[in-house]
């Protein structure tokens, strides 16, 4: 299953609702569909729902010199979509290989960021390629189907289970 995203940057109005100046450049990666204008970065809004808790999620981040998270733009009156996009703050870094103890650490300050809050309900509702695998990484779904299962089942005889407040 292919998610359609669009090619052509966010409009004009979109830009503006969000106080960005600018021409929109693409940003490379990813799924094609991010547009960076000035120090945001616009791309579709898939999920609203899912954009009101990641902004509530990410609003204390901690340490910022251990985990930096982009943190949701939000136009004059609030909103963190319109027509169908949303935008987050730019933040500036290259990405640089060998860096294992650090994105170890980085995941382990993520999941301690996350710990305290409660499963989003959303999560239970995707349907994506993304939310199957994610389901089968903690172990609600079981993993038939993928060519690669032989390799990830080893993968996932490791996995534990953590700890943190109920599923919702």
């Amino acid at each position: 299953m292919s998610i359609q995203r669009p090619q052509q940057p966010p409009s004009p109005f979109v830009i503006e609702a969000f106080k960005a100046c600018g021409a929109p450049a693409r940003v490379p990666g990813g799924e094609g569909s991010s547009w960076r204008v000035a120090d945001l970065v616009f791309k579709p809004a898939d999920n609203q729902e899912q954009l009101a808790w990641w902004a509530e999620a990410v609003a204390d981040i901690g340490d910022p010199d251990l985990l930096r998270l982009p943190a949701p733009a939000r136009t004059s009156s609030g909103a963190l979509v319109v027509d169908g996009w949303t935008a987050t703050h730019f933040l500036e870094g290259e990405h640089e290989s060998g860096r294992w103890v650090d994105v170890a650490r980085a995941g382990e300050a993520f999941c301690d960021l996350l710990e305290p809050i409660q499963r989003p309900g959303f999560l239970a509702r995707r349907q994506d390629p993304w939310a199957r695998a994610d389901r089968i990484a903690w172990g609600e779904e079981p993993l038939t189907g993928f060519k690669a299962e032989p390799l990830v089942t080893g993968i996932i005889d490791l996995l534990t289970p953590l700890t943190g407040p109920e599923h919702s």
